[in-house]
């Protein structure tokens, strides 16, 4: 998996657990390994810069699709 798939999975699987109202999530969880997450700083960025804009006001809508992430904080929209 490329570091560009596995920021895009990675930000993908962080939008659906905090939109089923997880309050917290170690980023290396979904690594299992095989992945290879631990071993790219791209994700790690990906990470801190999702975190960043999660923690930046009030979600108010996740959508996930197969190939892009849209969340809604306050009025402005954001799309991986």
């Amino acid at each position: 998996i490329s570091p560009q798939a596995a920021s895009r999975r990675l930000v993908a699987y962080l939008a659906c657990m905090a939109g089923g109202g997880a309050e917290r999530v170690c980023w290396y969880s979904y690594d299992h390994g095989d992945m290879g997450f631990m071993n790219l700083p791209e994700v790690k960025t990906a990470w801190n810069s999702f975190r960043t804009l999660m923690l930046s006001g009030t979600v108010t809508r996740i959508n996930v699709l197969p190939d892009y992430v849209g969340i809604l904080i306050g009025a402005t929209q954001h799309a991986y």
